[in-house]
């Protein structure tokens, strides 16, 4: 998979950071979002907000490259990971199990 990027996300309530990397950990972009946290999940308003937030690091991203892969980690998420990983699918194109 030469050339192959991959997504990293740290989300906190602040603020989220990410990456977009090449193999090898060689950065070929990296930019900050709106706060999300796993807490989000728990209500309709704070599923659309992150689902909002998200479409928006999705945007960004993609204007750089598409990554095959993706690691996130969410503050306060300790349930749900499937339905944050399907959200995040799709608004990257990838499959959730990428995620």
């Amino acid at each position: 998979m030469s050339g192959a990027l991959g997504l990293g996300i740290d989300a906190g309530g602040t603020t989220t950071r990410w990456a977009l990397a090449q193999e090898g950990g060689i950065v070929v972009a990296e930019g900050a979002a709106a706060g999300m946290t796993g807490v989000q999940l728990l209500s309709d308003h704070g599923r659309a907000a992150l689902g909002e937030a998200l479409a928006g690091l999705g945007a960004e991203v993609l204007r750089h490259g598409h990554p095959v892969a993706v690691c996130a980690g969410f503050t306060g998420l300790d349930q749900r990971a499937d339905d944050l990983a399907a959200m995040i699918a799709s608004v990257l194109g990838v499959q959730a199990s990428a995620v």
